[in-house]
Order: structure tokens, then sequence, then C-alpha cells
């Protein structure tokens, strides 16, 4: 008679081969980093500052990539918010 853990492990490797969970990149594989920042919302700032999907490429390159959560207004720049390796980094980005 099957235990009851392997019956479970037999559902899951099923559920996960039929398309159930996201397939995650392998090795060598690397998307883009994305901004999450539409077209409409990635215009300059005004005339000296830079804008926000500047701002959000600007805190990806200084910390080697992650994806952007939020670009919010501060003193004088950006508040960045990345998460990367389920780590949420704050980044401040200047004008």
């Amino acid at each position: 008679m099957p235990r009851p853990l392997a019956i479970l492990i037999l559902l899951w490797a099923g559920a996960a081969g039929a398309g159930g969970w996201p397939k995650l990149p392998r090795g060598g594989e690397h998307a883009p980093p994305q901004t999450g920042l539409t077209a409409a919302e990635d215009v300059q700032a005004d005339d000296s500052g830079i804008s926000p999907g500047e701002a959000a490429r600007r805190a990806q390159q200084m910390n080697n990539g992650g994806r952007v959560l939020s670009v919010e207004p501060a003193n004088g720049g950006w508040r960045v918010k990345l998460i990367k390796q389920g780590d949420v980094r704050i980044v401040f980005v200047p004008d």
C-alpha cells in the first residue's frame, strides 16, 4: 500500500508537469530587466531632472539587476525599490 507522502509527491509532480506552475529560466537564459513602467510613466520629470524610467535603469545598474517595484520622487532625486534574490532594496538615485 503506498504511503500518503508518496501520493502527494506524485500529485505535485503531475501538476508541475502539466503547466500548473510557471517555468523558471535555466542557466544562461536571462530576460532583460524590466522597469515595470509604461511609456506614459517614463517621461521626463522636468528640464533638469531624469525620468522615472531612467532612475529605475540606473538603480538596476547600481545593483547589478533586480526587478523594479516602485519609483517615487524624493528630495532631489528618486527613491527606487528593487527586489533581487528575495531581498527588497531601496536605492536613492539623484537627479
